[in-house]
């Protein structure tokens, strides 16, 4: 239905977030806009939120020929975030394949799938450590409900 970015400049970062049903031409419309944006550079980093996509129409046939265009360069972190189970297993079944894909075709990046965990109060001084293999991120770079500061996220 709808992919949107918005350009975090200063944090060399790229915000992709899906609404609805998305599929392979709302991921190459979404494309086509950000390589024709004069302030996107491929160098930045990007975290996809497709917390709020309940449903894809991506297919293995589309992943593998859209994983052969990559967006950035080979020294970003991209970061696709699904909903958790049991959410769109399909979606993120489709993330892990592109990943794979990703990986299997030597692009050089570093795309990662993961799965929100937990949110943390504002304020709140956790002492646990993140589990291995996640990363926190601001929640305001999220479509995140409540009055939460973090958002740690599981591969």
């Amino acid at each position: 239905m709808a992919l949107n970015y918005r350009l975090e400049k200063n944090r060399r970062l790229v915000l992709i977030t899906g609404f609805g049903v998305i599929g392979p031409d709302e991921i190459v419309a979404n494309r086509e806009a950000l390589l024709s944006d004069p302030d996107f550079d491929r160098s930045f980093d990007a975290l996809v939120d497709f917390t709020q996509v309940p449903e894809t129409s991506l297919n293995s046939d589309a992943l593998r020929t859209l994983s052969r265009e990559p967006l950035f360069s080979p020294p970003s972190r991209i970061a696709v975030v699904v909903p958790l189970p049991p959410g769109n297993m399909t979606l993120f079944a489709m993330a892990r394949l592109y990943e794979t894909y990703r990986e299997v075709s030597n692009m050089g990046d570093h795309l990662r799938v993961f799965k929100p965990l937990k949110m943390l109060a504002s304020g709140s001084r956790s002492t646990s450590r993140p589990p291995k293999g996640s990363i926190v991120v601001p929640a305001d770079l999220m479509q995140v409900p409540g009055n939460s500061s973090t958002l740690t996220l599981v591969h």
